[in-house]
């Protein structure tokens, strides 16, 4: 083996080995990217379900989205269309001391779709409409 075939093979060595890196670095950003998004829907989120609070001290009304929501895990009754687009519903969050709910933070989920203001209610059948349904 010559000088410079030597050297071409070193130099195709490295260039093997950073492309090596730059997939393995890119394959841990995105698991360590997953993993965060995973451990921040669990933490803080919405998740489905039915929450009684008629017994809290404090009610405190939201609105969804607001930066009082944030980092906390809200528990939504929803009504859906067939499809499972979300029309309306209630999320609470509910604070404890204890076995006494202290507070309660509560905001309307908005529906999924916008529907014109000749047709302002979403109906089951996934279509806007005048009246409610």
């Amino acid at each position: 083996m010559g000088q410079n075939e030597a050297r071409e093979w070193i130099e195709a060595d490295y260039r093997n080995q950073k492309f090596r890196e730059s997939v393995i670095g890119t394959l841990l950003t995105g698991i360590v990217l997953v993993c965060v998004i995973s451990v921040c829907n669990y933490v803080w989120g919405e998740q489905d379900g039915d929450v009684t609070y008629a017994d809290c001290r404090n009610r405190v009304t939201i609105e969804q989205g607001s930066a009082e929501a944030w980092f906390k895990k809200f528990t939504c009754s929803t009504f859906r269309t067939k499809s499972g687009k979300v029309i309306g519903g209630v999320c609470v969050n509910v604070v404890t001391e204890g076995p006494v709910c202290q507070t309660v933070y509560i905001y309307n989920k908005k529906p999924a779709v916008s529907c014109p203001a000749s047709a302002p209610n979403l109906g089951y059948d996934d279509l806007c409409h005048t009246n409610s349904q």
